[in-house]
């Protein structure tokens, strides 16, 4: 599968039958995007064809291919808008706002937890990624590029902010980002099967930042 960046180099160099590039919908295509997040969400990949969802963006599969070649480049497509718009709102929530640094990564963890006991769509679809990348060696290396990107993000614009106030992890700063979306994945997968009242989500939320806040030091 090629990464997006990739695929946004081969989509604006392809010819139609004149010889001349086709002239793309961005509407159409940010349409079909979200129609299929929606439709990844709710029914996995399974129930993800290009015919489910010409039906459910009432349009024809012919309309689908249009814009994306394969369901390859669809589902590394999707998975692309999905990491933009969670990225997108993590860094709002730890960049907003005239708050303490601490109360920042607080804030940032609450967004990240809310993703993923929420149920947001974005989440859900990645998850169904996650789960069927085992068996797709090149969407596998798409969602590790996706995870490593995740993970610079927090170093570039969290960790660089607390270590600008003194603020400095215990361990090496490279594993934080991992500790901490993997902590908030394996305890959504726990809450997916056995779900805990909203009572308990604060009490683990608090038990989470605690977690995090002990690997850092202002020493």
């Amino acid at each position: 599968m090629a990464s997006p960046r990739a695929i946004k180099k081969k989509r604006a160099r392809r010819p139609s039958r004149a010889g001349i590039p086709y002239k793309k919908s961005e509407a159409t295509r940010e349409h079909l995007l979200a129609t299929a997040v929606d439709l990844i969400a709710r029914r996995g990949l399974a129930g993800a064809s290009f015919t489910e969802l010409a039906e459910a963006a009432g349009t024809s599969k012919g309309g689908i291919a249009y814009y994306f070649e394969s369901k390859d480049e669809l589902l590394a497509s999707v998975l692309a808008r999905c990491c933009e718009v969670m990225e997108a709102r993590v860094r709002a929530a730890f960049l907003g706002g005239e708050l303490a640094p601490l109360e920042r990564v607080r804030r940032a963890l609450a967004e990240m937890w809310r993703h993923r006991s929420a149920g947001v769509a974005e989440m859900r679809a990645l998850t169904e990624l996650h789960m069927f990348a085992r068996q797709d060696p090149a969407l596998r290396r798409s969602l590790g590029e996706a995870l490593t990107r995740a993970r610079r993000q927090m170093i570039d614009v969290g960790l660089t902010s607390l270590l600008t106030l003194g603020i400095r992890p215990r361990v090496d700063a490279e594993l934080v980002p991992r500790l901490i979306i993997g902590m908030l994945d394996g305890l959504a997968l726990q809450h997916e099967v056995d779900p805990l009242g909203e009572a308990q989500q604060t009490e683990l939320l608090h038990a989470i930042e605690l977690a995090i806040v002990g690997l850092f030091t202002t020493e």
